[in-house]
């Protein structure tokens, strides 16, 4: 049978045996743990980077759709214009008309008084 201090020398030694064990897991616990924290500082700063893109994203769609309102009012603006020029247009060649009608009209009777004579 074994002795007191043998068994005590044993059980020292498991003991030491195991706070090894638990140190070395210890240190590949804290290594891991740096590892997400690297992995967390990067997944952070690149949040922050497309939060920035989300943001500037926002203010160019914004001003696309300030242009877009703004070519709208030019088009609708541009389209009243035309509309406007076409019934100056329409309005001048009914006068066209309307002049040659009395051109011709008097030519005729030009012609007419000329026969006569």
């Amino acid at each position: 049978e074994r002795t007191s201090m043998e068994q005590s020398q044993d059980l020292m030694d498991r003991i030491e045996l195991q706070k090894e064990t638990f140190q070395t897991e210890k240190s590949g616990l804290t290594l891991q743990l740096k590892k997400h924290e690297e992995e967390i500082k990067h997944c952070s700063k690149v949040k922050e980077n497309l939060s920035d893109e989300v943001v500037k994203l926002r203010e160019v769609w914004a001003e696309s759709q300030e242009q877009e309102a703004m070519w709208e009012i030019k088009y609708h603006d541009a389209e009243a214009l035309l509309n406007e020029r076409e019934a100056e247009l329409s309005a001048i060649s009914e006068i066209n008309l309307e002049l040659k009608r009395s051109h011709d009209q008097e030519v005729k009777s030009l012609q007419d008084e000329l026969h006569g004579l």
